[in-house]
């Protein structure tokens, strides 16, 4: 049996979108602004350069912003893409 391969622009639109207008912004202001000033404030490092700054650096982005991106980027595609909540 032979399954026929059809292109999904709006998929392919809908990331776009989510790219552009969400995860492009929130990603920059995170890692540029949101990450240096959380990770300088907790210890005042001069840089990243000490494992121990950038172990932490780690630890704060997945636990606190992964899980704030994660959630908002599905609710955004689902919302996009029509898909019902039941």
């Amino acid at each position: 049996m032979k399954v026929e391969w059809k292109y999904n622009y709006n998929r392919t639109s809908n990331m776009g979108l989510i790219g552009f207008c969400f995860a492009g912004p929130v990603l920059h202001g995170w890692y540029s602004f949101g990450l240096p000033r959380l990770v300088n404030r907790i210890d005042n490092p001069t840089n990243f350069q000490n494992c121990y700054y950038v172990g932490k650096g780690i630890f704060l982005d997945q636990t606190i912003f992964a899980s704030f991106f994660l959630v908002n980027f599905f609710v955004l595609n689902d919302k996009l893409s029509g898909e019902s909540n039941e």
